[in-house]
This record gives C-alpha cells, sequence and structure tokens, in this order.
C-alpha cells in the first residue's frame, strides 16, 4: 500500500513504561523526496491510517485493530475491548483483555 505524506517525513512511535515512566523510540517509517513510502507491514499501515492525521493512501483496504492487537496502546485495546463487548473492560488488567481479545 503507498502512502503520501511530507517529504522526508520520519515518523516516530514512543512507547512510555507506565511503571518505570521510560520512554522508547521507535522510527516507524521514513517519507522519501516525494512524500511517498509504499509497505505491506499491517503494523505500519495501521499506525499510518489511524495516528497520523493528514496522512493519505491509495488502497480502500483498512487494517482492522483486532489484526494488530500486540500493538495497540493500553487505551486502543480498551477501545477494542469496549466496541467488542468486553463485559468491565474498564476495570480489567490489560493482560486478561487481550486473553479476552484472542477467545
Amino acid at each position: 500500500m503507498k502512502f503520501k505524506y511530507t517529504p522526508k517525513e520520519a515518523i516516530v512511535q514512543n512507547i512510555k513504561n507506565k511503571l518505570s515512566g521510560n520512554i522508547t523510540r521507535h522510527v516507524v517509517c521514513v517519507f522519501d523526496n516525494n512524500g511517498e513510502f509504499e509497505t505491506e507491514d499491517e503494523k505500519v499501515i495501521w499506525i499510518l491510517q489511524n495516528k497520523l492525521p493528514g496522512c493519505t493512501w491509495d488502497s480502500m483496504d483498512e487494517v482492522k485493530a483486532e489484526d494488530v492487537k500486540d500493538i495497540l496502546s493500553d487505551d486502543d485495546l480498551r477501545q477494542l475491548a469496549k466496541e467488542k463487548g468486553v463485559r468491565n473492560w474498564h476495570n480489567k488488567k490489560i493482560e486478561n483483555i487481550k486473553k479476552e481479545l484472542e477467545v
């Protein structure tokens, strides 16, 4: 799938550890001189489609959150659990939500 955004822009994902407060940074992708980036990785596609405002893509295909559960933030997992009808999604631990979503 081909994405268009600002030329030479690097997309970085910050992940904060809630216990220690440490922040790790991961480079998701880098757009070329024409502002284009092409990938078939579902995780990168989901990040670009859902977390990057102003990014456009050619295909009408969208990656669903269920397909990339392992990279979702806690808030995104809780939202997915709410949409899937998991009971007490707002009180459960993240590990328990992941187990229920796998079933």
